[in-house]
């Protein structure tokens, strides 16, 4: 695999060591956290619904969606206490500062159900959401009435835009006659729409304005679909995939040209706008595509196994390649293209592949467990340095590592949560959990880089990564979120400005390592090989060290840099 060839080059700052939940085989050998440390904690919140998406506005606020039933309660210390439901399921919308205060909530509800499948901001902190509805509701969050009803079938999709206030804007509605559902919106820097779900039956009309646009219908329990509307809610165009089973398409990503990306998943033959078919391995089988910014097919390929296997989550990175995860059992061949790049699993795992923009792999790895039950990702989202992070939940135990570098962590009781986050090759950096019956759903990241992750719990959680406390004994939904710690400092992080820049190169080195630092500093230099021994110490306050390791054999090796109350790691790989 290419990963293979490209190497970790992370610098963990520790102030101090406090127990953590990533083992590894270096805590193993006692020595520190090599692979750096999980980020600090902020701060959490946690209520009584059902929480499905969260999202960052341009202001750092955090605004979550979910669905609630009977009566909910929602913000910091359950702020918002018992309020009831209109009928069934209604939908719940709560925006924080970025201390985790409440600023607002709003509330929607009819006499039947609504579930939200998605939540977006734009560049000026508009919001959008989408979801379906049964009956007649008014989605006019505040005083005013606007009153929409299902048209086409027994319910209907909505399209939902607020300014950031929570104050109604406009609402759009389409759908097929019988049960249509949304997945996810996203909405690009020119305000273009996108959206992504199922639709039960025929379509007559997913044109939410005057015209009219009859979607592809190809059978089954329901077919995939992802749309595009403007920046007014108008209708661009639609695509879709179906055949004779249930097909769904989880999730979309967009570049800078406008070509658009989506993932899901499929059963049997699938049909699209395309020339080809897909056709599931077993069961469900995962799928890719892309799209240009009118619509038209690009490319598409299907991956499986003879079990279950979906496409989960999607992204476009800063430099236009694609990332997509999801899940998959047994055997499965990552590499959509002629070469065959097969991977393993107990039960269900997760996998990850790097594509570029033609559909080539750039990459595909692997995320597995000593579990029968499995490894299931949630979602996945990149920063602007093209780190992945990524949620979802386990069960038994779970490898954010290699098996050379294992990052293992052990679940409690039930599914635990994980939030890891990987480089742009991806090779682990830190990982965490949240255990006693909780799985994540969603992530968010803020221009500072700070991690947003929700999902659900069911029993007494600490939410605090580190040795302090943050218990929270009842609810249903979290929100928490994790900064980068103060101790652990990317010095290419344009959000930090540390005293002391510290440099080792080249990596890979065929004999001689060199340390650089800005300021000169007392280090205490500690090399370790692959299994954890250390097999050399020596100090300097030179500006530049040189140091020869012509003897080292050929393989991985661990450089612990101490200075004043800090400390960093840099994995250095040594070849002939």
């Amino acid at each position: 695999m290419i990963i293979a060839t490209e190497f970790l080059q992370k610098f963990t700052y520790l102030s101090s060591m406090k127990p953590i939940i990533i083992f590894m085989l270096f805590i193993l050998l006692s020595l520190p956290s090599l692979f750096g440390q999980i980020p600090d904690f902020s701060w959490a919140v946690y209520g009584n619904a059902g929480a499905v998406k969260v999202v960052v506005d341009p202001d750092q606020n955090s605004v979550l969606t979910g669905n609630f039933y009977s009566s909910g309660t929602f913000g910091p210390g359950l702020a918002y206490s018992a309020i009831p439901t209109i009928g069934s399921y209604d939908i719940f919308l709560e925006k924080l500062d970025s201390t985790g205060a409440v600023r607002w909530l709003r509330t929607l509800g009819s006499s039947e159900s609504e579930m939200v499948g998605g939540v977006a901001t734009d560049v000026d902190g508009n919001i959008y959401l989408a979801g379906n509805f049964w009956g007649e509701i008014d989605v006019d969050p505040g005083n005013g009435v606007y009153e929409i009803t299902p048209t086409e079938g027994f319910d209907d999709l909505f399209v939902l835009k607020l300014n950031s206030n929570g104050e109604f804007v406009w609402v759009k509605t389409f759908g097929s006659f019988l049960f249509d559902n949304a997945s996810g919106i996203k909405v690009d820097i020119q305000g273009n729409i996108y959206i992504t779900g199922s639709l039960g039956d025929d379509v007559n009309d997913m044109d939410p304005g005057v015209g009219e646009y009859a979607a592809l219908y190809y059978g089954g329990h329901g077919d995939g679909f992802i749309m595009k509307l403007d920046v007014q809610g108008n209708f661009l165009w639609i695509n879709s995939i179906g055949g004779g089973q249930s097909d769904f398409m989880n999730d979309m990503a967009f570049d800078d040209l406008g070509n658009v990306y989506t993932t899901g998943k499929f059963y049997g033959t699938a049909n699209c706008s395309c020339d080809t078919s897909f056709i599931s391995q077993g069961s469900t089988d995962a799928f890719v595509q892309k799209f240009n910014a009118s619509g038209g097919y690009e490319w598409g390929y299907s991956l499986g196994s003879l079990y279950e296997d979906s496409g989960n989550a999607i992204q476009v990175d800063e430099t236009g390649n694609i990332l997509v995860t999801g899940n998959f059992s047994l055997t499965v061949d990552l590499d959509p293209g002629l070469v065959i790049d097969e991977h393993f699993s107990n039960g269900s795992a997760v996998f990850i592949q790097k594509l570029r923009p033609d559909g080539t792999l750039i990459w595909a790895k692997t995320i597995s467990g000593s579990a029968n039950y499995g490894e299931y990702p949630s979602d996945l989202v990149i920063d602007k340095e093209n780190n992945l992070y990524l949620t979802g939940y386990f069960y038994g135990s779970i490898n954010l590592g290699t098996n050379l570098n294992p990052m293992v962590i052990n679940a409690t009781v039930g599914t635990n949560t994980f939030v890891h986050k990987m480089d742009s090759n991806g090779i682990a950096i830190w990982g965490m959990s949240v255990p006693s019956y909780s799985r994540g759903n969603s992530l968010a990241l803020d221009a500072s880089a700070n991690v947003y992750v929700t999902g659900s719990f069911d029993a007494p959680v600490d939410f605090d990564p580190s040795d302090e406390e943050f218990m929270v004994h009842r609810g249903i939904y979290f929100l928490m979120r994790l900064g980068l710690p103060t101790d652990h400092i990317r010095w290419d992080d344009p959000y930090y400005y540390p005293e002391n820049t510290i440099t080792l190169y080249p990596n890979p080195t065929i004999g001689e390592v060199t340390i650089t630092q800005l300021a000169k500093f007392d280090l205490t230099i500690e090399i370790f090989d692959y299994l954890g021994r250390s097999i050399r110490l020596l100090n300097s306050s030179e500006l530049k060290t040189t140091l020869d390791i012509t003897d080292f054999e050929q393989g991985i090796y661990w450089f612990k840099i101490r200075y004043a109350d800090s400390m960093i790691t840099q994995q250095i790989v040594k070849t002939e």
